[in-house]
């Protein structure tokens, strides 16, 4: 009898430590290989890989260590080495004073450059040290690989996006993308967008449909591009949508050298909507 419920608790014990096994051997393969991310496992999301990883590297410090709370803003800042001489010191004197640390701002520049990287990079802690008792949100630069500084910034818009996909699309409601020389008013666009649903699929912005004596878009009858220099803004619904599309549309379905008219046709082709139409994005962000 005592040998029967011994090999009866052997046997419970084994099945027990291969379940074990084949849990954990289950989520590695569905994490490294299939690259879907499973919302709480024993795996961290960090070890995900992604098959264009490669385009994009870190600058090695940053500003915050926000990284595991969920945002409810995300602001990509399209800019280059030479503009951020001009213009982070007005970010840094300006808007970003009124953020909170449930926002965070991603500024995205080329890959290399003429100016060393060292000194862009005393260059953005010199400003951070003298003002980061005020700035509440997380900051910090992205340099993207195999990225020029080209005008219009086609290429680098497009992985700036790719960038927000791959680790912020589980992470924030909401994505800005923005040019370095606007102008946020962080705190009605907050609160306007708190009286939006995120999960619904929008593109909000200012809408566009080509200049009236330009060349053509290619854009349907009635159907708008968000503008990009005025702001464009994207629900977490439209991020995720979107983002298993962004090299597709960048390598097959380019019609025109304007970054925010190509964003605007992927979204239209790929997620099925146009610019919404918003008259008050001139009071937000300008």
């Amino acid at each position: 009898m005592l040998r029967i419920l011994f090999n009866g608790l052997k046997f419970s014990l084994l099945f027990l430590c291969f379940s074990i096994i084949g849990y954990i051997f289950g989520i590695y393969y569905w994490q490294t290989f299939i690259r879907f991310p499973c919302p709480s496992t024993l795996i961290p999301m960090t070890r995900i890989k992604y098959s264009f990883y490669d385009h994009f590297q870190y600058r090695t410090k940053k500003t915050c260590q926000n990284e595991n709370s969920q945002l409810f803003l995300t602001i990509a800042i399209i800019s280059s080495y030479e503009r951020l001489l001009i213009y982070l010191p007005s970010i840094f004197n300006t808007w970003i004073l009124t953020t909170t640390i449930d926002i965070e701002i991603i500024i995205f520049i080329e890959e290399k450059s003429l100016i060393s990287e060292e000194f862009i990079e005393n260059f953005f802690f010199e400003l951070n040290k003298n003002l980061s008792q005020y700035i509440k949100s997380c900051l910090y630069i992205v340099k993207l690989k195999h990225v020029e500084n080209n005008y219009p910034p086609q290429k680098k818009s497009f992985y700036a996006m790719k960038f927000i996909y791959a680790f912020y699309r589980q992470k924030t409601s909401w994505l800005l993308r923005l040019d370095d020389n606007a102008y946020v008013n962080i705190e009605e666009l907050v609160k306007w967008l708190k009286s939006i649903d995120h999960r619904k699929t929008l593109y909000i912005g200012q809408g566009g449909s080509g200049r009236r004596n330009g060349s053509a878009i290619h854009f349907p009858s009635e159907k708008y591009f968000c503008m990009g220099g005025s702001g464009v803004i994207l629900s977490q619904s439209t991020l995720i949508q979107l983002g298993p599309w962004l090299d597709h549309c960048l390598n097959n379905e380019i019609r025109t050298p304007h970054e925010d008219v190509e964003l605007g046709r992927c979204i239209l082709n790929h997620v099925h909507i146009s610019c919404t139409k918003a008259h008050n994005t001139r009071s937000l962000f300008y």
